[in-house]
């Protein structure tokens, strides 16, 4: 994947945990029924079909990290692409494909959880009760739907990978 990342400002770090506070973005996302694992793998092409000039305007978007993946209820998933920091809302192309949604992300104040590795449930939901414990134990309020956050191609390997758990406080 790409480079570039979501435009953000670390706040507080400690350890592997990091209070961060991200500006207004615009995302791409398409909302699938499956299961966390499978999701990604059936929204992907579709975002990079849009991406890749798959738009009204014939235009190439530039990938920005991280993808993520928030549920919904009944195993709906969104996936997400998020557009260059540069792009505001009115710059981006229309999507062709109808299951696209554009969206914008107001600024707001996240916390996350970096860990390397495969990005199964084991994995996934270990770190995630992690970051509630350290959210618990420091007394923050927060959303309790969790954004997981996955930054590498498929083709680096497993323990090169950056991923993260995310939630947003309040």
């Amino acid at each position: 994947m790409a480079a570039n990342e979501i435009a953000h400002q670390v706040i507080k770090e400690e350890g592997n945990i990091q209070i961060r506070e991200y500006e207004t973005s615009v995302t791409a996302e398409v909302q699938v029924k499956s299961s966390r694992e499978e999701a990604p793998g059936k929204a992907f092409r579709t975002l990079f079909n849009f991406i890749s000039g798959k738009n009204t305007s014939s235009q190439k978007i530039s990938m920005t990290t991280p993808v993520s993946q928030k549920e919904h209820e009944n195993g709906v998933w969104t996936i997400s692409f998020y557009m260059p920091n540069e792009m505001s809302l009115e710059d981006i192309p229309k999507p062709k494909d109808t299951t696209i949604k554009i969206e914008e992300v107001k600024s707001r104040k996240m916390i996350s959880i970096r860990f390397s590795g495969r990005s199964t449930d084991s994995n996934i939901f270990k770190h995630e009760k992690e970051l509630r414990k350290y959210l618990k134990k420091n007394k923050l309020k927060f959303k309790d739907k969790p954004i997981y956050a996955f930054y590498n191609a498929p083709f680096i390997p497993w323990f090169l990978r950056r991923n993260e758990v995310l939630f947003e406080l309040i």
